[in-house]
């Protein structure tokens, strides 16, 4: 066990990943994608060739229209925007951002292009979804088709390597109290998981102590002992992992969060970071752990809970009748959502949940945060059921249904506010 907290060793293990600790794979995960697939769109037939006489051993490259991408199927999207309608594009990214959220998608596009006026709209859209932009050459040069290629390939690994950021949520430490094994099973796939190559970095709710901590400082919204709280959930992660685990205080995560992002380091260690040391009141672990996420540059944040998913209402209060929704409604039926965008979870569905308090599955701050897109590098929350170990699996393998195809791999909700008009 490792405890890496300020003055005890000054980060120095978080500085160097030369220790080997546990039993793991090669860290590299890329293979273990669920389809490792590659829509491309594009109609300039150089391109198409450029990107099939390079990838097409790698990867399974699909030759797509726009209206065919959106189908979905794949890992990634290629979008070349010459010659394409760019209205149509915007409303494409958004829908495959709203259907395949675990997807990346990037566009081909010169600089031009992005400034003709009918691009504006786009430009906000690639904003919101966080769409890189590849450079589109101006001529036709067979070696800048390469190399636009070699772009697309490098953020591919980037995106693929990125570290998974999983939360403990409040509601898995109120079953832990109950004398449920919940959070060993948890534990247990995460740190097999790890040992398998994908790169994990774990955070922790605080559970029922937290709670109690939350209503005696309701008047004042401070408190001294969250933070020790929150770290004592660390040391309890900490003691079930064993040897790969390592606990980080807020003050060395500040100061080597870079390490984080390193394949090698994670390859060794499952950090545990309890805080992010920004200027959030400690209180708030959700969002802490979305300071924690755009730090370490996590696509999604994984929050494992005592529920399935979102729904209108907490279906540990009111249980659910079983339909599967993405569109709101005044039903009676306790409706379960697969994507919701994070102002429709604050408004839209009952978040009164067994506390009473009205910050059911997430708590605001962090919405509010997601919703006015104050992160650049998360762009949604899965919300995932803690119970069942192989849940994490799939969230990080990208699959979206569970097998059989019947089930959602929990709620996806996603960065910015539900498109209007």
């Amino acid at each position: 066990m490792m405890v890496i907290n300020g003055a005890e060793n000054g980060g120095e293990n978080l500085k160097s990943s030369t220790k080997t600790k546990g039993v793991n794979g090669n860290g590299d995960h890329i293979e273990k994608r669920v389809r490792n697939s590659i829509a491309l769109s594009t109609l300039d037939g150089s391109m198409e060739d450029a990107f099939e006489s390079t990838l097409s051993n790698k990867y399974n490259l699909n030759l797509a229209s726009i209206d065919d991408a959106i189908l979905g199927g794949h890992d990634f999207y290629v979008i070349d925007l010459l010659d394409q309608d760019v209205i149509e594009v915007r409303k494409q990214i958004a829908i495959l951002r709203e259907n395949e959220p675990d997807s990346e998608v990037f566009l081909i596009a010169s600089e031009d292009m992005m400034k003709d006026p009918l691009a504006s709209r786009l430009r906000v859209g690639m904003e919101k979804y966080l769409i890189p932009r590849i450079n589109r050459p101006e001529g036709e040069v067979v070696e800048q088709y390469n190399g636009v290629v070699r772009s697309a390939q490098k953020r591919i690994s980037d995106f693929l390597n990125r570290p998974f950021l999983a939360k403990t949520g409040g509601s898995i430490w109120d079953l832990v109290e109950t004398g449920e094994d919940v959070l060993q099973f948890f534990l247990k796939g995460a740190k097999e998981l790890h040992n398998a190559g994908y790169p994990i970095v774990l955070t922790t709710g605080g559970g029922p102590r937290l709670d109690t901590e939350r209503m005696l400082n309701e008047g004042t919204g401070a408190s001294l002992d969250a933070e020790k709280i929150l770290l004592q959930q660390a040391l309890g992660i900490n003691e079930i992992l064993g040897d790969v685990g390592l606990v980080i205080g807020p003050k060395d995560f500040q100061r080597y969060y870079g390490s984080l992002r390193q394949k090698s380091y994670l390859r060794d260690n499952i950090p545990i970071v309890y805080s992010s040391g920004e200027d959030i009141n400690p209180i708030r672990s959700d969002a802490h752990t979305l300071a924690i996420g755009e730090k370490v540059k996590a696509y999604k944040l994984i929050f494992a809970k005592d529920t399935k998913g979102l729904y209108d209402r907490d279906p540990n209060v009111y249980k659910p009748k079983g339909r599967v929704s993405k569109i709101l409604s005044q039903s009676e039926e306790n409706i379960f959502r697969s994507v919701m965008y994070a102002d429709q979870v604050i408004t839209d569905i009952d978040r009164k949940g067994r506390d009473g308090r009205g910050d059911h599955v997430v708590e605001t701050d962090a919405l509010i945060r997601l919703q006015h897109m104050y992160t650049k590098n998360v762009r949604a929350i899965q919300i995932i059921d803690g119970k069942f170990p192989d849940m994490l699996r799939y969230a990080m393998e990208g699959h979206r249904m569970l097998p059989g195809g019947k089930d959602y791999v929990g709620s996806f909700i996603l960065r910015g506010e539900v498109p209007r008009g």
